[in-house]
């Protein structure tokens, strides 16, 4: 199959961009079985997805370096990426997408979150979704804080609405699978996708957890300002004021 030769022939490409993201010291050859692996992981999602083989072989190897870039894996059990076959001009290219657990992935490694809790649903009183929240714990001054954010119905239409665009009039039918109204577990997914995207992954923005700021002592600064005011007198209507006298 031409993707896997490609992907074969790029071999050592794609090992120097995992050492990238490996520990100091890690060796090439650690490296290039990384590479190998990756390769691997995609024969066996070919095994499910056969659509894939029919992709241009460049869009797979694209698709495997972005992978390797970002830190994540193909391996079907860890559920970090989707590769997924659309149409370009006349050509089916693969396409990269991390899923909700892929991003998580991403924004641990750039220190945009530093942990996270289950996306929380609500339901009106007739079993449908009428709110889904997520929790980051992000970094702040002087220590993290949990940021807390809400989706709602209003922004479930804006989702279903721009599913829609995309797919040609045919939203996706998890926006109105349960009891009418999106699915529970998707909304969840949905909240994790666009919440990450409030807070941004850039892996090139380290963020500190506690910033070192570092403050002139106090003492330093006051006989600054003492020195500063020794020689100024303040005149008023009645008899002259000296500075020492207002302290």
């Amino acid at each position: 199959m031409q993707s896997l030769d490609l992907l074969n022939q790029n071999k050592p490409t794609l090992a120097q961009l995992a050492l990238v993201n490996m520990p100091s010291g890690t060796t090439e050859e650690d490296a290039q079985r990384a590479a190998l692996k990756e390769i691997s992981n995609f024969e066996m999602i070919l095994q499910t997805k056969p659509d894939l083989g029919g992709c241009t072989p460049m869009s797979v190897l694209l698709a495997v370096k972005q992978t390797i870039c970002d830190n994540l894996t193909l391996a079907p059990s860890a559920g970090l990426v989707y590769l997924i076959p659309s149409k370009v001009g006349n050509d089916w290219v693969a396409t990269y997408t991390p899923t909700a657990n892929g991003l998580l992935s991403m924004a641990y490694q750039s220190g945009a979150i530093l942990d996270n809790k289950r996306p929380v649903v609500t339901f009106d009183g007739d079993g449908k979704v009428n709110s889904v929240t997520v929790e980051f714990l992000v970094p702040s001054y002087p220590q993290p804080r949990w940021e807390v954010i809400t989706f709602t119905e209003v922004n479930f239409k804006k989702w279903l609405d721009a599913s829609a665009k995309k797919n040609k009039g045919a939203a996706s039918a998890n926006y109105t699978s349960w009891n009418g109204g999106i699915d529970p577990e998707f909304a969840g997914t949905k909240a994790i996708r666009h919440g990450l995207n409030k807070r941004g992954s850039n892996g090139n923005a380290r963020r500190n957890t506690v910033l070192d700021i570092k403050f002139e002592p106090l003492t330093a600064i006051e006989k600054d300002v003492m020195e500063c005011f020794a020689h100024e007198v303040v005149e008023s209507n009645i008899n002259p004021v000296n500075p020492e006298d207002l302290a």
